[in-house]
């Protein structure tokens, strides 16, 4: 059992790796929505270059610390860190990052209170994204990590069960479910955010 320091600042350390076969879900899972998307090898790099700031829990706060980091991902300038669309890149990518992480550092076998205290502070990390007419057109509002929690304690899904995740986000209310659940998509996904 895993135990994490209240007083620590920042998210808990990562715990011991679990044996392979643990991390393997049984059973096979649907395939994410297929499709091509441009900017694909550009998401990619934001996502490893975020990911990475996020295990050193050096993720900037502020949004124009945030595109310089971007455009030094890129190789571009900081002008070029423009648009909805890159905008939006930006934010799937720290999202997606803080979620990987967070699956990495979930005290399973916490309590329900410490589980939420440790989800808040991996929400920090994402800071207050900016809502886009974009993002409002693809209904992009992932399930806060805290919420997350707590609805997948509410749900007390079994390791067999088949669930319906019908928002179609980053994965949130799929972290808390235990490896091995059946998880059927009921919306169509981005390409971007299917991972």
């Amino acid at each position: 059992e895993a135990k994490y320091a209240e007083s620590a600042p920042g998210p808990p350390a990562r715990p011991p790796a679990a044996p392979e076969e643990a991390k393997k879900p049984e059973g096979k899972l649907p395939e994410p929505a297929k499709g091509s998307y441009a900017g694909a090898e550009r998401f990619k790099t934001l996502l490893t270059g975020f990911a990475e700031l996020v295990r050193q829990e050096r993720l900037p706060k502020n949004a124009l610390e945030v595109r310089k980091a971007a455009a030094g991902m890129l190789g571009i300038t900081e002008k070029e860190v423009q648009g909805p669309e890159i905008l939006m890149e930006i934010y799937d990518a720290i999202e997606t990052g803080v979620n990987q992480e967070y699956r990495q550092r979930r005290p399973l076998q916490a309590s329900l209170p410490e589980r939420i205290k440790t989800a808040r502070k991996f929400e920090e990390f994402m800071g207050r994204r900016t809502r886009t007419l974009e993002g409002a057109a693809l209904q992009q509002y992932s399930t806060p990590l805290p919420l997350a929690e707590a609805a997948g304690y509410a749900l007390d899904v079994k390791r067999d069960d088949l669930v319906a995740e019908p928002t179609a986000g980053t994965g949130n209310l799929r972290i808390v479910l235990p490896a091995g659940t059946a998880v059927t998509e009921t919306a169509v996904v981005h390409c971007r955010r299917a991972g």
